[in-house]
Order: C-alpha cells, then structure tokens, then sequence
C-alpha cells in the first residue's frame, strides 16, 4: 500500500508539470496565484514522498502484503482522468 501511495504522489508531482508545461506551451499562460498553488502542492509531494522513502518510515511497513484491487482501480481511474483532463486543457487552449 506505501508504494501506491508513493506513486500517486509521484504521479500527482508529474501531472501538475505536465499541466504547467502545457500552459506555457499553449502560449496561454497561468495565473501567478495558480503557478505558487501548484509548485507548493509538488513541493508538499515530493516531501511526502521522500519522507516516506526513509529508513526509519520503512521499518514499519515491514509486512509484506498485496494491494488491494479497489486501490488499483482507484488510482487508475486517478492516473487516467488526470492525463485526460490535461489533454482536453491543451485542446481546448
């Protein structure tokens, strides 16, 4: 379970980029207030990630177990609309 919630974070970090990149891209531009909002959020991830990541963290998911199907799902819906909604952003810019 610490690993799909590492890589929902990580994704989260990668999508808010994306999504940046993509505002820039289309010439459009981004809000000031928009552009801090967004690198806080990837900044809050990435030290959430990296604090999970540590040693003293990891010792306690010592147990191994599998993920359960419904937070699969879940964070492929996630993944998915994400990548979706940036994609319909891009066109519709």
């Amino acid at each position: 379970m610490r690993r799909l919630q590492i890589a929902t974070m990580a994704t989260a970090v990668a999508l808010a980029g994306v999504s940046l990149a993509v505002g820039y891209a289309t010439a459009s531009g981004i809000e000031l207030g928009g552009l801090f909002g967004t690198l806080l959020f990837m900044l809050l991830d990435a030290l959430t990630i990296m604090i999970m990541t540590e040693r003293g963290v990891t010792a306690w998911y010592g147990e191994a177990a599998t993920t359960p199907r419904y937070a699969l799902g879940t964070y492929g819906f996630w993944a998915l609309s994400g990548c979706a909604l940036v994609a319909i952003s891009a066109t519709l810019r």
